[in-house]
Formats: structure tokens, sequence, C-alpha cells
């Protein structure tokens, strides 16, 4: 297992990680100072350790909201089939009203003779 010592906040850390990842590590301490000295500048921290705190705290809130939005490829799959059936759904309770409709009419075409019941199903058609 390999150590690195990385500056963040104007401070030197020791870090152990596994052999191959320093410049990964590396690269993360990069982003953490670029995050930081973005809240230096916008947010007025008061101390260093209130920077590093902010800095976090963003952190946190970004993964927090990259976490509510991931939605897995089974998932997207899924959620697209049942917005599928709830459409089929729909088009057919419509189609079911529209025949409803069209059962009422011919009853009472049927009750009010038989050349109205002709009609009728001439609309069927």
């Amino acid at each position: 297992m390999g150590q690195i010592t990385v500056p963040i906040g104007g401070a030197r850390y020791v870090v152990g990680c596994r052999d191959g990842e320093e410049q990964h590590v590396n690269r993360l301490v990069k982003e953490v100072e670029r995050r930081l000295n973005q809240v230096r500048a916008n947010l007025s921290p008061v101390g260093e350790g209130h920077a590093l705190f902010l800095t976090t705290l963003l952190l946190a809130d970004e993964l927090y909201e990259a976490a509510q939005g991931q939605i897995s490829d089974g998932a997207k799959k899924t959620l697209r089939q049942a917005e599928d059936i709830l459409a089929e759904k729909e088009r057919n309770a419509t189609r079911l009203g529209q025949l409803v409709e069209l059962a009422e009419r011919l009853v009472k075409r049927v009750d009010g003779g038989e050349a109205e019941g002709q009609k009728v199903a001439a609309d069927v058609k």
C-alpha cells in the first residue's frame, strides 16, 4: 500500500492509497483545492477550517443530488414499460368509453324503431 503527502488548504496530509492510485488521489486533491478556492472567493469564510467545512458541505450536496438523479438501466427500461402500459390502458379506456356510448345509442335507437336501428348499424361500420 502506497502513501503520498498532499497539500489541502495550506496544510499537508499523508494519505494511504493502493499502489498505482497516487495519480488519482492527486487529481482528487486538485479538485478539492479548486473547490476550496471557489469557496474562499465567493463565500468569504471565516478562517481555513470554515472554508474546508463549506467545501465539504458543498461536495456532499453535489453527491446527494447526483445520487437522487441516478437510475439504473434496468430501472429505466421498467419505467418505459410501465409508461407504455399506462398509455395503452388510457387508449383502451377511451375506446371502451366510445363503445359504451355507441351501445347506449344503439339501445335508444332499437327502442325507437327499426329504421333507427339501421342508421346505428351504419354508425358501427
